[in-house]
């Protein structure tokens, strides 16, 4: 059984987005709001994103405008390994409450 080290450190929405960007990859915050269907608005998902690479959960770059479009450098987001680590600390911690909850409505 996973040993958790530490609190779990973010809320729904949070894992929302590092659950999206450990399955699909690198993604542009409005792909994250498109992909979650409605899980995650675009009022807030840079403030999101923002929180979790403060955490050390997600790292971003920025990525030239492909030729013959106009605009802007890209921002992209990606999971890093402590997000990664975090996702499993959450998973076990979800399985641990599940279980428990079993348990008890055993009784």
């Amino acid at each position: 059984m996973m040993e958790i080290e530490r609190p779990i450190q973010h809320g729904a929405k949070e894992h929302a987005v590092m659950l999206l960007l450990n399955v699909l990859g690198d993604m542009y915050g409005l792909d994250l709001v498109e992909k979650s269907r409605g899980a995650l608005a675009r009022s807030s998902i840079y403030v999101l994103l923002s929180r979790l690479e403060r955490k050390g959960f997600v790292t971003s770059y920025y990525v030239d405008t492909p030729a013959g479009e106009q605009g802007p450098r890209r921002r992209l987001y990606r999971l890093t390994d402590d997000g990664r680590n975090e996702l499993r600390c959450w998973d076990a911690a979800a399985k641990t409450r599940a279980t428990t909850e079993t348990l008890y409505q055993r009784k």
